[in-house]
């Protein structure tokens, strides 16, 4: 069986409902990111193991996104993903690598 590698609409609205919106990460003294340019992303990557379940669904910005390929190893994955990024987002990015 074939794994299928995007959230559906409905997984992503439902997680959202479940954990409010806009992006999920939290900055070192505990508050949300606000950015609400927002992607569904896997806490396990795909590439490792990572089923597109709702368990594994992390609702995250863009620069959060590729900071996180990043610092799971995956270069490539969050050069990507900073092609899509504004060019304030990727001052963000960069203020935080």
């Amino acid at each position: 069986m074939e794994r299928i590698r995007f959230f559906s609409k409905k997984q992503k609205q439902e997680h959202s409902s479940a954990v409010g919106e806009g992006c999920e990460w939290e900055t070192s003294k505990g508050q949300r990111c606000e950015n609400k340019r927002i992607e569904a992303d896997h806490v396990v990557p795909f590439s490792k193991g990572g089923e597109t379940e709702e368990e594994n669904m992390l609702m995250s910005c863009l620069v959060h996104h590729a900071l996180k390929h990043l610092l799971d190893g995956e270069t490539y994955s969050a050069n990507l993903i900073k092609r899509r990024m504004t060019p304030q987002e990727l001052q963000d990015y960069e203020d935080l690598v």
